[in-house]
């Protein structure tokens, strides 16, 4: 309704809770059929044709992305039901999503093969300085924002590592930070260190005067 554009050159549009109909100037008409992530989309049909285009959008949050009959749910659902309830040769299946770990259907997807990929973390690498910043979205998150967000992430990170596992985190770390923002799972990055409390120095005195407390491996040079 505030857009002239989409007014004019969609004239006609009906919509209800699962199913819109849009109609061009030209008389041509686009239906669009809308599923829940675990819907049943099998033997979906229109004017008795089949589906032409997928769009399969942030099927996973926090709650389904880490119980494994969800997740096999979810995945049943886009690479079975989907696949087949397409048009065999006139179709595309696009996936959109943020990677949670390693064995998500996002993260999968994208180590098949199967897809082209585009992925558009918040900027190419961080922390960089301004300089160096290239932002995707730079008008909504410029540099000193996605610094911000680091800088807490990173502070909050270093207060949990002296803290109990069981201890709240208390808002972003950097596992959040590189996920969400970076679309990064399992980086090096998160490896926050305490030089004073996890390493330490090891005299070759001490260690021969103490054989019976390590395991010795020998390896051929």
């Amino acid at each position: 309704d505030a857009s002239p554009f989409l007014q004019k050159y969609l004239p006609k549009c009906k919509f209800n809770e699962g199913r819109w109909v849009l109609t061009n100037a030209d008389g041509r008409s686009l239906i669009v059929r809308v599923y829940g992530a675990e819907g049943g989309i099998r033997g979906a049909r229109e004017k008795n044709r089949r589906p032409q285009m997928a769009v399969v959008d942030d099927v996973l949050n926090d709650k389904n992305a880490d119980s494994p009959a969800k997740l096999k749910t979810i995945r049943n659902t886009i690479f079975k039901a989907i696949k087949y309830a397409i048009h065999p040769t006139k179709s595309k299946l696009i996936l959109i999503g943020t990677p949670f770990h390693d064995s998500c259907i996002i993260s999968q997807a994208v180590a098949s093969g199967n897809f082209n990929n585009l992925i558009l973390p918040i900027c190419e690498k961080f922390p960089v300085s301004r300089e160096e910043f290239r932002g995707v979205w730079e008008d909504r998150y410029p540099y000193e924002v996605v610094k911000a967000l680091y800088s807490k992430a990173k502070n909050n990170s270093e207060r949990l590592a002296n803290e109990s596992e069981d201890s709240d985190d208390g808002g972003l770390t950097l596992e959040g930070f590189y996920q969400e923002m970076q679309l990064i799972v399992n980086s090096s990055e998160l490896k926050v260190i305490d030089v004073d409390k996890h390493l330490g120095k090891v005299y070759r005195e001490d260690v021969l005067n103490n054989k019976e407390a390590y395991n010795f491996y020998i390896y051929p040079s």
